[in-house]
């Protein structure tokens, strides 16, 4: 995103939105911009080339720390859709394990250095219908889960984000196993002032 050189003769393209979903929250109400393009500028820094230029050095290779010799026990199995619901004009964007099932999807994974076994899947699934902003909701299911010499221990949460016009809205649960027993869960229900958001 920063110190890119664009060659003669290419042309940048300026979207203007006034919301970001996901990346950003959309605003309580649908909003109209108006551009008025007589009295805008569009200015990017130039870097005037130098002859000093010349004599800078070439960025080494990147260093990083050799990675854990693992062994993959079981593959992950993403899926990934946008679904655009025809009637209602929904746009759903689904992402993670496929299936429902976040124990059977986990990706599985033996540290062979720690004799550690270690399992993890994630789903997402972002709705919004565009006429409507506060129709936007945030859903997010993970499961962690190690296990080395006959123990086994595991955490699952869920987490739903909405909003009215005032609040945002977090629904949460998070629960515990060691082997198959239930050893600490907890949920939230909370409400936060938008605040101007």
């Amino acid at each position: 995103d920063i110190a890119h050189v664009f060659a003669a003769g290419h042309r940048l393209r300026l979207s203007i939105s006034t919301t970001y979903w996901p990346i950003a929250w959309p605003s309580p109400e649908p909003a109209t911009v108006t551009v008025f393009t007589g009295a805008s500028a569009f200015e990017l820094p130039v870097h005037p080339a130098r002859a000093e230029d010349a004599a800078l050095r070439a960025f080494e290779e990147p260093e990083s720390a050799p990675g854990p010799k693992e062994t993959e026990l079981k593959p992950l199995n993403l899926r990934r859709a946008i679904e655009h619901e025809l009637v209602t004009g929904e746009i759903v964007h689904a992402s993670g394990i496929a299936g429902d099932d976040l124990k059977e999807g986990c990706r599985r994974v033996r540290l062979d250095d720690l004799g550690l076994e270690y399992g993890h899947a994630t789903w997402r699934r972002l709705r919004i219908d565009p006429a409507d902003p506060l129709s936007a909701t945030a859903e997010n299911r993970a499961r962690t889960e190690f296990s080395r010499d006959g123990w086994r221990c595991a955490t699952e949460t869920r987490m739903k984000v909405s909003a009215t016009a005032t609040d945002f809205r977090l629904e949460a649960e998070m629960t515990a196993t060691e082997g198959e027993a239930e050893i600490y869960s907890r949920a939230w229900d909370i409400k936060v002032p938008r605040d101007l958001i």
